[in-house]
Formats: C-alpha cells, structure tokens, sequence
C-alpha cells in the first residue's frame, strides 16, 4: 500500500489551517494589545483634565491628547472620553470588527474632601468631650 498521496492531501489541508489559525491568534492578540492600550491612554486623559480642575494634579506633556467632555452623571460632574478602535483582517475570512471604548472619572476635590473628614472629627471629638457619647 502506497500512503504518500494521503500524507500530501493531509498536509495540503491541515498546513494551511494551521497557519490560519495562527495568523488569527496573532491578529486578535494585537487587536487587545490596541484596546489595552487605548483603555490606559483614556484613563491618563481624563484623570489629568479632573486633576487640573480641581488643582491637584500637574498636566504633564507627555499624556495622550483626547477629546474631553465635561457633564454629569448621577448627579456629579464629571469629565469623559470616548474612543472607537477599527480592526478589519482578511486571514480566513474577510470581516470588521469596532470597539467603542469609552472612560469616565467623577470630580473629586481632594482638598475639600480632607478639609470635610476634619470638620467632622473635630465635631465628634468636641462632642465626646462635652460627655455627649452615647
């Protein structure tokens, strides 16, 4: 019996799967290398444009430009950022894909914050002292 005809139909057929395969795997692997990074630039963006609002952190040079929308979201002001990642291949099939990312940070005024929690243990500690606890 001569098996070489069926060891060439085989690797003519699972050869090029196999490459295929792999050619998909490295196109969605880079596919969610862009959205990570994508994630991590909106997030620098938008906590920079919070932090220069309420003055407690320095816009460096170096952070990705985006377009930030300030508004409101549950009743809290708040800067936001959107972001769509095109991804079309042509490996197995053709196809597109998008990826609309989109990050929001809430208005957080440190100082204020801290200056509130001191108000508040003053009050407490006031109160214990004057043998109000209960």
């Amino acid at each position: 019996m001569n098996r070489k005809g069926t060891a060439m139909v085989e690797a003519a057929i699972v050869l090029p799967m196999v490459i295929a395969a792999v050619a998909v795997t490295i196109l969605l692997l880079s596919f969610m290398m862009r959205e990570a990074a994508s994630w991590a630039g909106l997030h620098l963006a938008v906590n920079a444009a919070m932090g220069e609002k309420t003055k407690t952190q320095i816009h460096y040079d170096h952070l990705p430009s985006k377009e930030i929308s300030r508004g409101w979201r549950n009743g809290h002001q708040c800067h936001r950022a959107e972001e769509t990642l095109h991804f079309s291949y042509r490996v197995v099939m053709q196809g597109k894909k998008e990826s609309r990312k989109e990050c929001t940070v809430y208005d957080v005024n440190e100082k204020r914050y801290i200056r509130n929690v001191d108000l508040l243990r003053t009050w407490k500690d006031s109160g214990q002292e004057n043998g109000d606890e209960k």
